[in-house]
């Protein structure tokens, strides 16, 4: 072992911000934190790589958008760099359209690709203005539909069939795209045709130019009848350059079988271009002064778009692993990691990620090379993360960490699944000191101060991401304290949904109701949000507007208590008062028909309309599935406060699915009329609705109760103190009582 036979060394070029976050404990803090593998991000360097494709079209003299193609790596800092420096996103799926949408990109800088797209993508699309690329007849007749559905004219570009590679299945061909242009200037009233597109294999610039400039020649003919056709797209194919061209060039020399572990062999076209001397904008370059492209596009008026999703991830992020154990085999090691290569995507297309691991020891130690291959933790013999025989300076130790450089481009999460269900690698960002704001700081937690863990099997209903970039990232997965339990070893659980933002478990429907909205075009980008609210609902959708670009009004009244108000407006809500100051009394009829009137008069607005609204609800569902995690199924009633019906009726209805036998009890205090009259005054806040909630499925509940006007969780055990929210703590007493029957 003190002369190993390793494979031919392969290092990434060096990256002097990465080096020095390497050489500090950052990477081991981390390792500790979340206990598991992890990516580490560098979101300066997307924002870097965008600003260097938009320099090259500058240079040009080209009129340009660069888009980020999504499927590249699904991390929410990318989505977060997109809509502050106004970069377009490609999308191919509706969860990918929402999640562009939810964090500020607007539609207009959204391209939706992939085949066939599903009818919900193409219905969202249309109606957030997102530019669709068209693959086929069948979808344009689908797109026109939509179009005339909503009365909103589609954004499309027309696929075109590469002529150099005829066996693609994208694109239309000569034939099918004649029929296309006729249909698109049959309906032009449904369909705007701005241009053409094609979906390119492979990172020949030459094959790419030419193309696109067939695409120039399209968009002249297009407007011949009539058609706007001003733009194209050339797609992704901007290769990335890992690696010096010496080191590429020897390892593709010299790499044979016995450099990997059982004898692996690979050709060298199995691997990725790990050198590439034309890369990214340089490949961008490349292409626009083949054939004059650069001069064509300015001559005919024809923007160009591209759609790179590796190239702007260069050197944006690392894999690390942390070592569990070492084997030695006769001439080299196996090493197995904390993680599996389902989280180096390159494994799984019969190929081999080739930038060389770095180890980082835990303790200082020297020692002879020492060459090995690394595994991952699954039982699976096909599970290796580096079938090569790596050499190392010195071997590995369980508590060592392996860092492969490089890895955002496709290789974090392309094929990541929970297989054993060992926990997914968790993501975090780094931002060099210069570009955090003054008096800013890293957001990791040192070991010390570290919460502890929960055990199995709330620790799977309370998979939190250990950092986010969004408040509403923190929205559910809230921990179960147990109140009592009775001699027959019932047990009395309040999920404590004050663990929430807001404090509230409200502002899981605020975000409902606003997706619901947009997915259904009823709120677009930049739009106000309005609601009649008595202070949680409120709290919430001021916190949702802020986060996707909203303007939030709240119609409230006196009624309310005085800490909401001030926190909906603390958190840049307009709050406008139905009722004089000094009027105490409940409001709610005057403020939802002011609400109402107020979203119908102003231009993209949109009046949510909390009690008669299904969203409701809905974004209660994931509570069941929560509480069905947690507790295993092992669910005998759920007893919960009425109030809007959101909570008690969306929880108790999905519940229903998965533990049938379930009962629901609804509470409400005495003097609401939530189940009919006498009507008198109460004191909870939150609850006591003047009317039956329109949208509560009653028939889900087993019965009803009506809790003492001034009934609190008081009645709860002296150890089990916890405040309680005004509206569960009516709910708690009737759940105490249920328990001890």
């Amino acid at each position: 072992m003190s002369d190993p036979t390793a494979a031919p060394p392969l290092p990434a070029h060096p990256d002097p911000q990465l080096d020095a976050i390497l050489a500090g404990p950052l990477p081991h803090e981390l390792s500790y934190a979340l206990d598991g593998p992890f990516h580490l991000l560098l979101p300066d360097r997307f924002g870097a790589n965008a600003a260097a494709f938009k320099q090259a079209l500058t240079e040009a003299g080209v009129e340009g958008r660069v888009y980020y193609a999504k499927k590249a790596n699904k991390a929410a800092a990318w989505m977060d760099r997109c809509a502050l420096s106004g970069t377009g996103v490609d999308v191919a799926s509706v969860g990918e359209l929402r999640d562009a949408l939810g964090h500020g990109v607007r539609g207009e800088n959204v391209v939706v690709t992939g085949p066939a797209k599903a009818e919900d993508l193409l219905r969202v699309a249309v109606l957030q203005g997102c530019l669709i690329a068209v693959d086929a007849l069948d979808e344009l007749e689908r797109v026109i539909a939509q179009a005339q559905a909503a009365a909103r004219p589609a954004r499309v570009l027309l696929r075109r069939l590469p002529p150099a590679q005829p066996h693609s299945r994208f694109g239309l061909d000569d034939q099918e795209l004649t029929t296309a242009l006729t249909r698109c200037a049959e309906t032009s009233e449904a369909v705007v045709m701005e241009g053409f597109s094609f979906h390119l294999s492979g990172y020949d610039t030459h094959q790419r130019a030419e193309l696109a400039g067939e695409l120039v020649d399209l968009c002249l003919k297009a407007r011949v009848l009539g058609l706007r056709a001003d733009r194209i797209s050339i797609g992704g194919g901007f290769a990335v350059n890992y690696a010096a061209a010496e080191h590429w060039e020897h390892f593709l020399k010299e790499q044979r079988p016995d450099h990997y572990h059982a004898g692996k062999s690979f050709a060298a076209s199995d691997f990725y271009p790990y050198h590439s001397p034309v890369a990214g904008p340089d490949a961008l370059r490349a292409i626009l002064t083949t054939n004059g492209l650069a001069g064509r596009l300015r001559e005919a008026g024809v923007m160009l778009l591209l759609e790179p999703g590796r190239a702007l991830l260069d050197q944006a992020g690392c894999t690390v692993f942390r070592v569990q154990g070492v084997k030695d085999r006769p001439g080299y090691g196996i090493v197995t990691v904390d993680g599996s290569s389902l989280s180096l995507s390159e494994q799984w297309f019969n190929s081999e990620y080739l930038p060389d691991p770095v180890l980082l020891p835990a303790h200082e130690r020297r020692g002879e090379p020492y060459a090995a291959c690394v595994g991952g933790a699954t039982c699976l013999e096909s599970d290796m993360v580096t079938w090569r025989k790596v050499r190392f300076p010195a071997r590995p130790a369980a508590g060592d960490l392996l860092v492969y450089p490089n890895t955002a481009g496709y290789q974090m999460d392309s094929n990541e699944s929970p297989f054993h269900e060992f926990p997914l690698p968790r993501r975090s960002s780094s931002t060099p000191p210069a570009a955090r704001p003054a008096g800013g700081s890293t957001a990791i937690h040192s070991p010390d101060s570290l919460p502890e863990t929960w055990s199995h099997p709330m620790d799977k209903a309370l998979s939190r991401p250990a950092v986010v970039s969004r408040v509403s990232d923190l929205i559910g997965h809230t921990p179960l304290f147990e109140v009592c339990r009775t001699d027959t070893d019932s047990r009395l659980l309040l999920k404590l949904e004050q663990f929430n933002p807001t404090g509230t478990a409200k502002i899981r429907m605020a975000r409902q109701m606003v997706l619901d909205a947009e997915d259904r075009g009823l709120l677009r980008p930049g739009g106000r949000i309005v609601e009649s609210t008595s202070g949680n609902t409120g709290l919430g959708l001021a916190v949702i507007a802020a986060e996707r670009g909203y303007t939030f009004t709240a119609v409230v009244d006196h009624h309310a208590a005085a800490d909401k108000l001030r926190g909906m407006k603390a958190l840049g809500a307009e709050l406008i008062y139905v009722a004089d100051e000094g009027d105490e009394e409940l409001a709610t009829a005057a403020r939802e028909e002011f609400a109402e009137k107020l979203a119908a008069e102003s231009d993209n607005a949109y009046f949510t309309e909390q009690h008669n609204n299904p969203a409701n609800g809905d974004g209660y569902r994931p509570v069941a599935h929560e509480l069905d995690a947690a507790l295993d199924g092992r669910i005998d009633i759920l007893i919960g406060a009425v109030g809007t019906g959101g909570g008690l009726f969306g929880t108790g209805g999905e519940l229903r699915k998965t533990v049938p036998g379930v009962r629901i009890v609804g509470v409400e205090p005495k003097g609401s009329i939530a189940f009919g009259p006498p009507a008198h005054d109460y004191y909870q806040s939150g609850t006591g609705t003047p009317r039956a909630p329109p949208s509560a499925p009653w028939s889900t509940t087993t019965c009803w109760t009506r809790a003492p006007r001034s009934a609190t969780s008081r009645r709860s055990p002296p150890h089990a103190c916890w405040p309680a929210a005004s509206a569960s703590s009516s709910a708690a007493p009737r759940a105490a009582s249920c328990t001890r029957h």
